[in-house]
């Protein structure tokens, strides 16, 4: 069973982190401490390749998807004088000066080489090779197919607990009812009950949330603060509705098209709704409650908006989002038994 990293997706590949909320019984701390009990419940989240056990495990087949690309689509090589072809991007023409922001050469190619466009099938030659080394595939041993092992439930590849996801605890909590860190082997490990989180204290946050983010938005509006959050600031309006893509139909056409070529994506034309302070506070107040992109509850059972993708971005819709933000608390919080443990995830993906 192979890991599925291939030249094609190490290209394109990026990577982006995000939070979830662990819910923990606490029946089941009797028998396991904090950092335990999570590992337990977030395995069958974990995408092939990482710490997914084979039973979460099915296998994909692509093998007539994978012929087809093989005999008719083409790739970037480079030719030397004696016939020899070597990939575009092979670490060998990789320059060992390149630094990310300086004006040199990622790569550098021989003089007596020159670029060419081929099929795949005059690069590697044969189909078992192509499969192997382009697609990372591997041959089902059973069946005989080529194909990959995928979780359909894998959303992460690695994670970090955090000490108490930023939760306000109330000040009179009794500390023998905390979760505490072990300080020999978890030093930043940390859990908090449901009954000592200081609710009160999170609806005044919302507040002061929304007048320091109309703060940066007046800033970024007004160009005053030269490292002002333009991209934050841009990407909550898109979330809250305030302004969307008046050609959305032509530019997610685009994207789909050219997934990986953004020189080819329609330009997106923006028209901004009516934004002030009250409106602010008031219809888009739940914009900034406390929530995390994905909750995993106390059965196992996963929940989110969507699937999370590159840049932090995940695939649900506005709506969708504005959904999950306005009945977080209340779905998964407020309603939840007192002895409930909950701990922050920072996962990476």
């Amino acid at each position: 069973m192979c890991a599925r990293v291939s030249v094609e997706k190490n290209r394109v590949n990026k990577m982006t982190h995000f939070r979830i909320l662990v819910k923990i019984d606490a029946n089941r701390l009797e028998y396991h401490c904090v950092a335990d009990a999570v590992e337990e419940m977030i395995t069958p989240f974990f995408v092939e390749g990482a710490c997914c056990r084979p039973e979460f495990l099915k296998f994909v087949v692509t093998e007539d998807e994978d012929l087809k690309k093989f005999v008719d689509d083409t790739m970037d090589a480079v030719r030397y004088p004696d016939g020899s072809l070597k990939h575009e991007y092979d670490e060998c023409f990789r320059n060992v000066a390149y630094q990310v922001g300086y004006d040199v050469p990622k790569y550098i190619y021989p003089e007596e080489c020159t670029h060419c466009r081929i099929t795949f099938a005059e690069f590697y030659g044969d189909f078992e090779t192509f499969e192997m080394k382009w697609l990372a595939n591997e041959k089902n041993k059973q069946t005989g197919e080529w194909g990959y092992w995928h979780n359909p439930q894998g959303y992460i590849d690695y994670y970090m607990i955090e000490e108490t996801g930023n939760l306000p605890r109330i000040e009179s909590a009794d500390s023998e009812n905390h979760v505490d860190p072990d300080e020999e082997y978890h030093p930043h490990i940390d859990g908090i009950k449901v009954g000592d989180i200081d609710f009160g204290t999170m609806e005044r946050e919302i507040d002061i949330e929304a007048r320091k983010w109309w703060r940066q938005y007046q800033n970024v509006k007004s160009g005053r603060q030269e490292d002002a959050p333009i991209f934050g600031i841009h990407y909550d309006l898109c979330r809250m509705g305030i302004r969307t893509v008046s050609n959305r139909g032509e530019f997610e056409a685009s994207r789909k098209e050219f997934p990986h070529d953004q020189d080819k994506w329609v330009k997106p034309e923006w028209c901004d709704g009516p934004l002030n302070f009250k409106i602010l506070s008031t219809i888009h107040r739940t914009y900034f409650t406390y929530n995390t992109y994905a909750v995993i509850e106390k059965d196992g059972t996963w929940h989110a908006p969507g699937r999370m993708g590159i840049f932090a971005e995940g695939d649900e819709t506005n709506e969708a989002a504005a959904e999950w933000r306005s009945s977080f608390m209340e779905r998964f919080l407020l309603n939840e038994d007192e002895d409930t443990v909950v701990v922050a995830l920072d996962c990476h993906i």
